[in-house]
């Protein structure tokens, strides 16, 4: 949607860090597989300044990696980012390996609205000490909510020799420091050696990838709302019910299903949702 001569998106990702302390296998971002790089928010400043002159997005999402490896710097992204005018909502994705130490990281908490924690499987802090945390944290920072997801499944990244129609997918724009915004995370961090594409992918690939710099709102909705030949190659699909079951890895082979529901539950409390 286009108000005010801007061009209204979702919410737009950028990467604090592009490697985690995880390994898990078949991360989207291909963090698993990244070397290790810790960007400053002057890194991105050209391209979200010149952005922001005609898009406004609804949040901005502060990821990975594991964006909190990225103390020194992470501050700075956030209020920069704020400082562009771009969002006034700004969120941390994070797998959570710091709240036993949360202390440490109070000046993040104090400047973000609201943070998202993925539970991995290499997550040692047990879901009843996460949620009791977390609402802790939640009322001392008057954040506006926390997101604990706990997947069922990694969705291992796919990509084809010959082209499969695409009949949805949930977009995740990615805001990279060259200037441009990558469609989706996929298109992103492909160039880590590691996703093995095929040759039609990545001659393609460069549907995906917008020019801030000579971009306008008008040109940039058109591309931000539509599918292209690209994404017929890739076979990624955030939306599990869609997955067919053989691209399914098993995600949380460590918790049982009554850890699971403690994080979860059947009625949410505010903020913590499953």
């Amino acid at each position: 949607m286009i108000s005010n001569n801007k061009f209204i998106m979702r919410m737009m990702q950028i990467h604090s860090v592009d490697h985690c302390n995880f390994s898990c296998s078949g991360c989207s971002h291909a963090s698993d597989i990244a070397p290790k790089k810790f960007f400053k928010y002057e890194e991105y400043m050209p391209g979200l300044e010149k952005l922001s002159e005609y898009v406004t997005a609804e949040r901005i999402d502060i990821t990975g990696g594991e964006p909190f490896l990225n103390k020194k710097n992470l501050l700075g992204l956030i209020n920069g980012v704020r400082s562009s005018g771009i969002t006034k909502t700004v969120e941390v994705a994070t797998n959570g390996f710091w709240l036993r130490n949360w202390e440490k990281y109070s000046e993040i908490l104090e400047n973000i609205d609201q943070f998202y924690i993925t539970y991995h499987p290499e997550q040692k802090i047990p879901p009843k000490e996460i949620r009791e945390t977390t609402d802790m944290l939640q009322e001392k920072f008057k954040l506006n909510f926390i997101y604990v997801y706990v997947p069922k499944w990694f969705n291992e990244v796919e990509f084809f020799e010959e082209p499969k129609e695409r009949d949805d997918c949930k977009f995740c724009p990615q805001l990279m420091a060259n200037g441009t915004v990558a469609k989706c995370n996929i298109i992103a961090y492909s160039k880590f050696n590691g996703f093995k594409t095929t040759k039609q992918f990545e001659n393609l690939k460069h549907q995906g990838v917008y020019d801030i710099n000579s971009g306008n709102a008008e040109t940039f909705a058109k591309w931000h709302d539509n599918l292209f030949e690209v994404c017929n190659y890739c076979g990624f699909y955030d939306e599990q019910d869609k997955i067919k079951p053989e691209l399914r890895i098993p995600h949380n082979i460590n918790l049982t299903e009554q850890e699971i529901n403690i994080l979860k539950k059947e009625k949410p409390r505010k903020g913590i949702l499953g």
